[in-house]
């Protein structure tokens, strides 16, 4: 299993900065199911910077959340 080092996982701000999208929106993709992979964590939302670079490099692959 994959180590998790400092900075693997992102707030939802730190994404949209990441992504240059404006947090609403990065919000609104999530609920359509359209964004990047993210984690739902109690109530925190964070996103692994791996799987934005993945979503981006792909062109936007089908949102797919993982549960923890």
């Amino acid at each position: 299993m994959p180590t998790l080092e400092a900075g693997d996982l992102l707030t939802a701000r730190e994404a949209s900065e990441v992504l240059r999208l404006a947090t609403g929106t990065l919000a609104n993709m999530r609920c359509q199911g359209r964004g990047p992979r993210h984690l739902s964590l109690g109530t925190a939302v964070r996103y692994r910077r791996s799987d934005l670079s993945e979503w981006v490099e792909y062109g936007q692959l089908p949102h797919t959340r993982v549960e923890d």
